[in-house]
């Protein structure tokens, strides 16, 4: 033990103060516990808040919307952080949620050691591991992250690498700071969006960009595929949890893992590696220790891009099997006095047989405002009748899901 060393027992120590920290958190203490949440930065938020999520869709609006300069939009992007930041710290505040800096590894299957100001260690009665994603890195490039932290790198020519959202989204950034850019997306881009609905906006960003298979040199090189999992840090080996040969933390639907005291939620269990997700599987952790029957089971994940155009899609990633429609959006009134209707298609997708509706996604300005009602459609297995039969708010771009469903019909 460490001179000086201090040991707390806690009730629940959750590790990682992220989306899935954070909400986990926020479930146990108004369900009555008592969590303690160990983040590197101290603050709550994560990667998310303070440079993916929000830092990120910031610079994007400032950028490629306003026409904002680098150096205002990397302002705006802090001051937004810092606001949304206060708001987490009033509710873990308001909820008596303890926040501790410092980074923790397991001692054994009780004990979690935290190095931060003072070194002390932490007697647990459950803990859950939401420590997020690892870094992508080489000698030759840097990663994503890095580059939302600090964007002024952002000059010269870039080279993305990636066929994710996060890494289309950087592409489509460095671009209205005025770089010139490769995104090298090897075989495919987005590929957990069907191909139809990819080549609409491909047309639309590669005015702006090129889009490769391969990398190219360039002044800078960004690693936006995201990495491979490393828990290592985490001294597991202490506890019974186990991890999968590719490193990620094996948990179940309710989100435990194979030791009965520890649980796992957010991208750390490869589950998934957004951030809504995350905020999920956080909730779901806290009600198995809450001893609630939540499971994390969804029967489909939105992906979205908030470039201009942006991109929404529910469903599969192919049409195997399906019948499907794509309705430009001049077919609504507001998108045609937004002039976004030249740019702007919603899909769906759907069963021919028994109508029910598998997959629903648009491209065009805000694109991902829809992803909430095309993943409730498929979540509760509307089918096109249903969707037609909606009663629509007009004049809105939404109104085009009933829309592209009557025409579905008709084909």
């Amino acid at each position: 033990m460490v001179v000086g060393e201090f040991t707390e027992d806690v009730d629940v120590v959750i590790l990682g103060g992220g989306p899935a920290g954070y909400s986990a958190a926020f479930a146990l203490a108004r369900g009555g516990r008592s969590p303690i949440v160990v983040d590197t930065r101290g603050d709550l938020g994560g990667t998310c808040l303070h440079a993916g999520c929000i830092g990120s869709k910031t610079l994007l609006h400032e950028l490629c919307s306003a026409g904002a300069s680098l150096d205002h939009a990397t302002e705006r992007a802090a001051a937004h952080v810092a606001t949304l930041a206060k708001g987490l710290d009033a509710t873990a505040r308001s909820l008596g949620v303890r926040v501790l800096k410092g980074t923790a590894r397991f001692a054994d299957r009780r004990t979690v050691q935290v190095a931060g100001e003072s070194v002390g260690r932490l007697r647990f009665k459950r803990a859950i591991i939401c420590t997020g994603g690892w870094r992508a890195s080489s000698d030759a490039t840097v990663p994503a992250i890095d580059v939302l932290q600090d964007p002024s790198s952002l000059k010269g020519s870039v080279c993305v690498l990636g066929n994710s959202t996060d890494a289309m989204e950087l592409a489509a950034m460095a671009a209205a700071a005025g770089c010139t850019v490769t995104l090298a997306c090897g075989d495919a881009l987005l590929p957990e969006v069907p191909d139809t609905l990819v080549r609409h906006l491909k047309r639309t960003l590669q005015r702006e960009l090129t889009i490769a298979s391969d990398p190219v040199d360039a002044d800078l090189t960004i690693d936006a595929t995201g990495g491979s999992p490393d828990c290592s840090a985490l001294d597991l080996h202490s506890t019974q949890a186990a991890c999968t040969a590719e490193g990620w933390i094996k948990v179940d639907e309710q989100m435990r893992t194979a030791d009965t005291r520890i649980l796992a939620a957010g991208r750390c269990t490869g589950r998934s590696l957004r951030a809504g997700a995350a905020l999920r599987m956080g909730a779901v952790a806290a009600s198995t220790i809450l001893e609630g029957h939540d499971a994390f089971d969804p029967a489909v994940e939105p992906v979205c891009a908030w470039t201009i155009p942006g991109l929404t899609w529910c469903g599969p990633p192919a049409l195997d099997g399906l019948a499907h429609v794509i309705v430009p959006w001049g077919h609504s009134g507001q998108a045609v006095l937004r002039g976004e209707a030249a740019t702007g298609r919603t899909m769906l997708a759907w069963d021919p047989v028994t109508g029910i509706v598998h997959g629903a996604g648009a491209i065009g300005v805000d694109a991902a405002e829809h992803a909430e009602a095309f993943t409730l459609a498929v979540e509760l297995a509307a089918t096109i009748e249903d969707l037609a039969a909606c009663t629509p708010a007009h004049p809105t771009k939404a109104e085009l899901l009933g829309e592209t469903a009557r025409q579905a019909i008709a084909t």
